[in-house]
Order: structure tokens, then C-alpha cells, then sequence
């Protein structure tokens, strides 16, 4: 997992479309979202529902008519909301169409880019081979077409499926809490850290790794041949998922943009969560 310092780049980020942010705005943005998933008391799976909860709302919200101090104000209402409003707001599990976006992002993330170890190009050979990899993912059925480089591989989709979800246990809430929050502190969630990215976007796209590092979590332990997902296939996944977040350029494409337009949509992003965390 990678450490950077925690600060604000000079020129701030986009705050959602073409709205340059303001210090200030980041800052209470920030500070907000990190304030909420520094709430020890509060177990892990709840913190993680309530944290996609704000990253849709973030999304959502029109920030061409809320500036400056009413940013703050925004932020601070809908974390004040939290954990109360996800007992008003329950979600159903993820639909087939959510799931499948779900694998696709899985597998765009773990999809080693050298083809061959001699070739700075893939051959036609290659992509055909990737591109049925990937059809495989989104179909979610029979086995699986490997994994993230080294990792052992389960017998098929529904043995991840059959997993149970990420405990939320001391250690794993200390791992994967640290890096949500070292994540939005030192701006790597968007801006320079994230393909030039708005912070509504790229809050959005910290959820779905989020639940990418959930079903990586399970797909690694039922690879290893564990009854429930461990400390360490949560450690793998995470440093999978986090290799690829902001060097893997084709993850800041249009693409992945469409991807979260879609989850954005229906509660997609709190019932992938919910799901596998």
C-alpha cells in the first residue's frame, strides 16, 4: 500500500464536471468523509455502507448551486445523518447487471497489461485471449480465468459466491480503514492521484474499489481454500486493487466513467458494498 504525504495539491481538482474546488471546499470534503470512517465505535461494515452512502451523495449532489460555505454545510449534514439514515434506507442485494459491472471492474484492475515478457506490444493472439477472459467475467459462470498474477485460483465463480462476506474483524477494520482514509487525506482519490478526475468521481470510484477489494478478499480465500476470507486475502486484494488505482491508465477511462454512471444509479455502489463487506 503505498504511503504519501498528506496535502493538497497547489492547483486544487475539479469538484464535480468543469467547477475548479476552492482549498477550502477539498478541505471540508476531506476532512468530512474521514471524520465519518475514523469512527472506531462504529463496526465495520457499517462505516463502509455509510461511506458509499456519502460517495453517492457527493455524486449526486449540484454543486454548481452549493459553493463555499455551504459545502461545509452539506458535508457536515449528511455525515451527522450517519448511522441512523442507512436503518431508513436498506438496500436489496446487488442486481445481475450490478454484479457483472462489479467482475468487469475486478478483472480490469487485476488484468496484467505485459502480454509477454519480450513484447512491448500484445499480438492479435493476445487480445483475443484477454478480451475471452474478460467475457468470462462478466458471464460469472464456470470457472475462472485466472487471477491476479501468483494467486491460487478457485474452482469457479460460484465458489466465490459461496463465500461469506469480509469479517469485520479488529485487523481487518484497522487495514482497510487506513487506507480509505490515507487515501482521501493525502488527494489520491482524485486530481493528479486519479487521472485528473472531479472529487465527486473520484470519491465514486474509491466505492467501487472498495468492493473490488471485497470480492477479490473472497476470491483469494476460496483459491487458498479457506472456509472464510482471512486477514491475509485481504491484505492481497488490497494491494492489488491499490497497485492499479491511478497507474492502470485505462482505469481513468471513458469506460470506467460509464461503468460508475451506471452503479451510481439504483444504490449500486452501497449494495456492491453491502455484498461483499
Amino acid at each position: 500500500m503505498r504511503e504519501v504525504p498528506e496535502s493538497i495539491a497547489v492547483a486544487p481538482p475539479l469538484l464535480a464536471g468543469d467547477l475548479r474546488a476552492e482549498p477550502a471546499e477539498v478541505n471540508a470534503l476531506t476532512a468530512g468523509i474521514d471524520r465519518w470512517l475514523g469512527r472506531d465505535e462504529v463496526p465495520l461494515t457499517i462505516r463502509l455502507d455509510g461511506f458509499a452512502w456519502l460517495a453517492q451523495g457527493i455524486g449526486a449532489a449540484s454543486f454548481s448551486e452549493v459553493r463555499g460555505e455551504r459545502i461545509t454545510e452539506l458535508v457536515g449534514l449528511l455525515v451527522s445523518a450517519l448511522p441512523d439514515e442507512l436503518l431508513h434506507l436498506p438496500v436489496d442485494p446487488p442486481g445481475r447487471g450490478q454484479r457483472k459491472q462489479l467482475r468487469q471492474a475486478v478483472f480490469a484492475r487485476i488484468e496484467d497489461p505485459r502480454f509477454t515478457d519480450d513484447e512491448s506490444r500484445p499480438t492479435l493472439g493476445a487480445k483475443l485471449d484477454q478480451w475471452r477472459r474478460s467475457r468470462r467475467f462478466a458471464r460469472g459462470r464456470g470457472s475462472i480465468p485466472g487471477l491476479a498474477r501468483g494467486w491460487a485460483i478457485p474452482d469457479d465463480f460460484e465458489s466465490v459466491e459461496a463465500m461469506p462476506k469480509v469479517p469485520g474483524n479488529e485487523a481487518v477494520a484497522d487495514l482497510v480503514v487506513r487506507w480509505l482514509r490515507s487515501t482521501i487525506r493525502g488527494g489520491r482519490a482524485w486530481g493528479s492521484g486519479y487521472y485528473g478526475w472531479s472529487i465527486a468521481d473520484g470519491v465514486q470510484a474509491l466505492a467501487l474499489n472498495l468492493a473490488c477489494v471485497g470480492w477479490l478478499s473472497r476470491a483469494h480465500a476460496a483459491g487458498v481454500g479457506e472456509a472464510v476470507v482471512t486477514f491475509d486475502s485481504v491484505g492481497e486484494a488490497l494491494g492489488r486493487i491499490d497497485r492499479a488505482s491511478g497507474r492502470a491508465v485505462w482505469l481513468g477511462s471513458m469506460g470506467e466513467r460509464l461503468r460508475l454512471r451506471y452503479l451510481a444509479t439504483d444504490d449500486g455502489l452501497r449494495r456492491l458494498v453491502r455484498s461483499n463487506w
